[in-house]
């Protein structure tokens, strides 16, 4: 699957704000039975977003697949840089297709604070099914599982050396 990825600061640009407000909407709301007001927390305009879109074979064009949010922590108890990974979110036809993994690499790349010598630490709550897929990615759980907009979830941190 051919995948093309771009970073949005805050929720300026009313394409990107459709695009991933649709892509939430769909697998939060839809699929997750979610509330609107609960996924839309106020932060994004905080918060760095990655959209990530794959090739339509039948059009030739490219097709917004998934989103993520990344977001700096500052009162964390860490002695590290903290950014927080949120609202990762796939469309059912791009599941499996490595859209969730594109969008990681490609924030790591562009994110300015991961300079060599610099060690950072990327925190996320996951959902208890993604844990896997996080853990793939060198996640490690930590504590116990927890309950979050009804939905069971697991602490989940990665140390990033560069």
């Amino acid at each position: 699957m051919l995948l093309r990825a771009r970073k949005v600061i805050g929720f300026k640009e009313e394409a990107d704000i459709h695009d991933i407000t649709a892509i939430r909407r769909k697998v939060f709301g839809e699929e997750q039975g979610i509330d609107y007001q609960l996924d839309f927390d106020g932060l994004d305009e905080r918060s760095t977003h990655i959209i990530d879109t794959a090739l339509d074979e039948e059009s030739g064009g490219f097709v917004s697949a998934g989103t993520v949010r990344f977001r700096h922590i500052e009162d964390h108890p860490s002695p590290y840089y903290v950014v927080k990974l949120e609202r990762m979110a796939v469309l059912p036809q791009f599941r499996k297709g490595g859209v969730g993994k594109h969008m990681l690499e490609f924030y790591l790349a562009c994110w300015p604070r991961l300079k060599r010598g610099n060690e950072s630490l990327m925190i996320l709550n996951a959902q208890v099914s993604a844990q896997r897929f996080y853990e793939r990615l060198s996640f490690l759980a930590e504590g116990e599982i927890f309950q979050e907009a009804g939905i069971d979830h697991i602490s989940m941190s990665r140390h990033l050396h560069f």
